[in-house]
């Protein structure tokens, strides 16, 4: 097992510093996928346990799967206020000129926090929510 985790890591230290731009921006996708996806396991599994829990053990099944699909709706429209909440459709009117001027002024650091944000969240979100619909059933 030794062995082969210091292989995995060495690979994946090998191909992130590939001297091609290409091969490094897809290996770079891959791991944020795979890290998103483990995390997002992990937080529906505590979310899960928890509701389990407090919730489950005293419904009948067909109230269980009401309340299973019901967490679901909730977990899609939680997806769509942080992803408003990521790209400043909350934010005051005087927040979101000073971020639009930032960026017609080629401040790309103000640019991409917004664009890392969202995908972060967004890839996040979408597993939990995904995850939750296939526990629904």
């Amino acid at each position: 097992a030794l062995l082969v985790s210091t292989v995995m890591m060495m690979s994946l230290y090998y191909i992130t510093n590939w001297p091609d731009p290409d091969i490094r921006r897809y290996a770079y996708q891959i791991l944020n996928s795979t890290i998103s996806i483990f995390c997002a396991v992990l937080l529906f599994s505590s979310f899960k346990d928890l509701f389990d829990q407090i919730l489950f053990e005293h419904l009948d099944e067909g109230t269980g799967l009401v309340v299973r699909v019901s967490m679901t709706l909730a977990w899609y429209a939680t997806l769509q206020v942080v992803m408003a909440w990521c790209s400043y459709q909350f934010a005051t009117e005087a927040t979101r000129e000073e971020e639009a001027r930032k960026v017609e002024e080629g401040h790309i650091e103000s640019r991409d926090k917004v664009v890392v944000n969202l995908k972060t969240a967004g890839v996040l979100m979408a597993h939990l929510t995904g995850f939750t619909a296939i526990n629904s059933f």
